[in-house]
């Protein structure tokens, strides 16, 4: 997916827009990704919930405040940490929510 994504999407538009700078270019990749990551979850689940979308969100955040930690133990850490926890976290969350609560038609 992400080579897709590299090869079809952020490299085209590049290509295609070249007033469009390589930041750009990565952020409305990722908002992209972001989107069709909660359209997946979506289907899957057959509702609509931000987890996903909140934790890729905050990726951003992440990546600025510990560019300090790059290439250090605490930032491997950080890294490993959250390869581990976020997919069982999210996976975890979903399935709570499809498994516990009712989609009522009209939020009544």
């Amino acid at each position: 997916m992400h080579e897709y994504l590299h090869r079809h999407f952020y490299l085209d538009l590049l290509h295609n827009f070249p007033q469009m700078t390589c930041f750009q270019a990565q952020i409305l990749t990722f908002f992209y990704s972001i989107y069709f990551h909660e359209l997946f979850l979506t289907i899957l689940w057959g509702e609509t919930t931000f987890y996903l979308t909140a934790l890729q969100v905050s990726q951003l955040l992440l990546f600025f405040a510990f560019a300090w930690a790059k290439g250090t133990f605490i930032g491997n850490f950080i890294f490993w940490f959250g390869q581990f926890s976020s997919i069982t976290g999210i996976l975890y969350l979903y399935g709570y929510d499809a498994l516990n609560y009712t989609y009522i038609r009209g939020g009544v």
